[in-house]
């Protein structure tokens, strides 16, 4: 082999060599704060842990059942458990990028460093996802409680249908936050709220004039009378057993018979 051939190989394992001399420092440091960091992440989870039962947040969550979208997908556990995971993985990925930063390795460190700078996106997507579905539960629960006093037997499907619009306009802003192009979806929203409004005003205006009437009757009425009283409407006696959406049902020797609320307004009951 000749010398040239020699100078070759050796100079290419001095340059190794030196390299992994001048890696050691590096991989030291960086394996020092991987540890740090872990250590810091898992005393920062149990803090926040502790920190989050301490004011009462799993009771209040539990309650006001915030975690249930979460519960649908299989998280089983309280809020305490998510919030310190999720202080948990911050802290990681803060610490991994200090890592790789003391491994000079500038391709993996961007990466990681973009992922981070995303975590806040995600993160408020989340809780704007988490508080929407909150306040969509609420509010369809009010609405079927009050259509429910209003005696409407289709109260529970208004209810629902509700829940599910507003849960598909809280999807769009928290994909919107998280920085997913959400430009369909919106139109999709759009055209539904204007077809939906166009029916109800037709509806309004064309056909069910007498049903809205007949509903809003039906709210006075049930102030006015109650199950059992003896009433006579237009010479018409009976006893009253219930009143509902659109009409009063009475009961007269043993015959049931059914008048429009309106009847009960409108009209001299004895």
């Amino acid at each position: 082999m000749s010398e040239s051939t020699w100078q070759v190989l050796r100079d290419a394992y001095q340059a190794s060599l030196k390299s992994f001399l001048e890696f050691i420092p590096s991989f030291a440091a960086a394996l020092l704060l991987l540890v740090i960091g872990l250590v810091v992440a898992k005393l920062a989870e149990v803090s926040v842990r502790r920190i989050v039962k301490t004011f009462g947040v799993d009771t209040f969550c539990e309650r006001r059942a915030v975690l249930q979208p979460l519960r649908s997908i299989g998280f089983t556990g309280p809020a305490s458990l998510l919030l310190s995971r999720l202080v948990f993985w911050v802290v990681v990925s803060l610490t991994l990028i200090a890592t790789v930063g003391a491994l000079r390795l500038p391709y993996l460190s961007g990466l990681l460093s973009q992922f981070v700078s995303f975590l806040p996106r995600l993160i408020s997507s989340i809780v704007i996802f988490l508080a929407g579905m909150v306040i969509s539960r609420l509010f369809s629960r009010s609405i079927e409680s009050t259509t429910r006093a209003a005696g409407l037997e289709y109260a529970s499907g208004l209810a629902t249908s509700f829940r599910y619009f507003l849960n598909l306009l809280v999807t769009i802003l928290s994909l919107a936050q998280a920085g997913v192009n959400t430009e369909i979806l919106t139109m999709v929203f759009t055209v539904l709220v204007v077809s939906l409004g166009l029916a109800i005003a037709l509806a309004l205006g064309l056909g069910s004039r007498s049903v809205v009437n007949n509903l809003l009757a039906g709210a006075f009425a049930r102030e006015l009378f109650s199950p059992g009283n003896q009433l006579e409407i237009q010479g018409k006696s009976g006893r009253l057993i219930a009143i509902r959406a659109v009409g009063a049902t009475f009961e007269s020797d043993g015959r049931q018979f059914t008048v429009p609320n309106t009847m009960l307004i409108e009209n001299i009951v004895e």
